[in-house]
This record gives structure tokens, C-alpha cells and sequence, in this order.
């Protein structure tokens, strides 16, 4: 599921073509497997009939199990819709920009997940549901001011592609404890870093990516030197880009 352009552009929505169709309501379906929906912020249409649509959604999504190998959900993603896509058995590509979903234990139904992109989740308070995707391959999770230790994410023995991101649009900076997580993930080809204060203020263990190749990280110009001397030091790395932030750790 990773191509070599992914890994050098990311797989996530930041990058991608607009070629799957965008639809609102389920009548607009025709049989597609892989779909943008937009189903919620709808500035045209009344009260009664955003509910109405929100509601087929998850009425269509929990019963038609097998419809979708591709989502992508470019407005709000409330709990019960969230709830219902993870319905979805053969899905193998998911993108969420935002929503309010603080309990993500239903995408553990989701087991043929190769690529999640699971944006600005502030109210997430878990990330071990993700941790048991063991296919997955691509990684991109943004905004989890309520978690501050990504250890879990160690048993994703397939991972390649990993974006870990604050929110970039306030900005407001994420906390994470270490980055000791990054030694048990040798595969990692891409890692991106944005945003996010780190509580142990040790860089070091991006040493142990030995295979990345692409990588983005913003720490700020207080770790410049610490950072610019590991990167020098990785084998294969390719493709870099360094933002050192005006901010204090």
C-alpha cells in the first residue's frame, strides 16, 4: 500500500489528488468503493435535514459491511459516525480530518487497515486501540492533547510511514514524554515530527531509524545542533526538512 511516492509525500490528505468522488447523501451512491463523504457541516441545508443525512450514514455504513476498501471524511466526524464506520470490514485506507471522537475502540474492527490518517483528535484518550491495526503500514495522527506517551504504537511491526503533528492551525504544541518508541520501530521510512514539545528533550533516539528516508521535524532552535549532528549520522535518509520553531520547550 505504500508507494515510494508516499514515502517521499506522505500518503495523507495534505497531498493527495482529488480524483475519488465527493458526495453528500447516501442516494448519491453508486456502488464506489473508495469515497469522499462529506456529511456533516452543511451550511445549505436545514437542522432537519443534516440529521437526516448524518443519520442514513450511519444507518448505511453499519449495515452494508463489505461496501468500502477507501474513506475519506473531510468534515466533522462525531462519535456515532465514527462508531458506524468502523463497521466497515474490508476497509484498507481511512482518512478523518477532525471530529469529536474521545473513545476510538471500535477501529479495532477495522483489521485490514494498511493506511490511517486519524486528524486533530483532542479529545482521544487512547491510543492502544490504534496499536492493534497490525497492518498497518502508514500512520498519521494530529492534535492528541490528551495522550503523551505513543510506547503503544511499538507493536505496529509493519509501520513504514509515521506522522506525529500538534495542531498546525492554532498552533497549538502537543507534549510528548520520549521518543524512546522510535528504537522499536526499525522499519520506519518516513517519520514526521511537528509541533510537539518532548518532555525528555533527548533527540537521540532518532539515531535508531536506520532505514528512514524521509523525514520532517520542527524542534526548537535550542536542539538544532543536537538534532542536525543525528541526522547527518542516518544511512539512508534522503528527503529532510527542518523547521526549528521560535517557541520554549
Amino acid at each position: 500500500m505504500i508507494s515510494e511516492r508516499d514515502i517521499e509525500n506522505s500518503f495523507t490528505h495534505f497531498y493527495k489528488d482529488e480524483q475519488q468522488k465527493h458526495i453528500i447523501k447516501v442516494s448519491e451512491y453508486n456502488g464506489e468503493e473508495e469515497l469522499v463523504i462529506s456529511c456533516t457541516q452543511l451550511n445549505d441545508y436545514t437542522q432537519k435535514e443534516k440529521k437526516q443525512i448524518l443519520n442514513e450514514w450511519i444507518e448505511f455504513l453499519s449495515t452494508n459491511r463489505e461496501a468500502f476498501t477507501k474513506l475519506d471524511f473531510p468534515s466533522r466526524v462525531p462519535q456515532e459516525l465514527f462508531n458506524a464506520l468502523c463497521m466497515q470490514k474490508r476497509l484498507r485506507h481511512l482518512e478523518i480530518k477532525w471530529g469529536q471522537y474521545p473513545d476510538i475502540s471500535t477501529i479495532e474492527n477495522l483489521s485490514e487497515l494498511r493506511l490511517l490518517s486519524l486528524g486533530s483528535g483532542s479529545s482521544i484518550k487512547s491510543i492502544e486501540p490504534i496499536a492493534k491495526l497490525k497492518k498497518l503500514q502508514g500512520l498519521h495522527v494530529e492534535n492528541y492533547q490528551c495522550i503523551n506517551d505513543y510506547t503503544p504504537l511499538m507493536s505496529l511491526s509493519e509501520l513504514v510511514s509515521l506522522e506525529i503533528y500538534g495542531d498546525i492551525w492554532a498552533p497549538k504544541n502537543i507534549h510528548i514524554k520520549d521518543l524512546e518508541f522510535l528504537r522499536k520501530m526499525p522499519k520506519l521510512r518516513r517519520f514526521e515530527l511537528c509541533r510537539a514539545i518532548i518532555e525528555s528533550k533527548d533527540y537521540s533516539p532518532l539515531s535508531a531509524l536506520n532505514n528512514i528516508e524521509a523525514l520532517l521535524i520542527a524542534p526548537t532552535k535550542k536542539y538544532e545542533n543536537q538534532v542536525s549532528e543525528i541526522l547527518k549520522a542516518l544511512p539512508k535518509l534522503k528527503y529532510v526538512h527542518r523547521m526549528f520553531e521560535n517557541r520554549e520547550d
